[in-house]
């Protein structure tokens, strides 16, 4: 924590010389810096393991029981 304070620190010296007009302009790209962690983290959290009540063999027969076939053969 006490180098992110340091680091910080030192950006902010070079960061308060700055126009306001350069700074404005410093907050939006650091605010869609931010939306698009965001976002990332919303896509990360659509991957990984199946997360219910239900056991993995009602699961095979719920979506077995769903599919509708509909086989025709093709006729020469």
């Amino acid at each position: 924590m006490k180098a992110e304070s340091e680091i910080l620190e030192s950006y902010w010296s070079v960061l308060k010389k700055l126009s306001e007009d350069v700074k404005l302009n410093l907050i939006e790209k650091l605010q869609n810096s931010l939306k698009t962690l965001r976002e990332k983290d919303e896509m990360d959290k659509s991957f990984g393991a199946w997360e219910g009540d239900e056991r993995a063999e009602d699961l095979i027969q719920k979506i077995s029981g769903s599919r509708k076939f509909n086989r025709k053969q093709a006729e020469f």
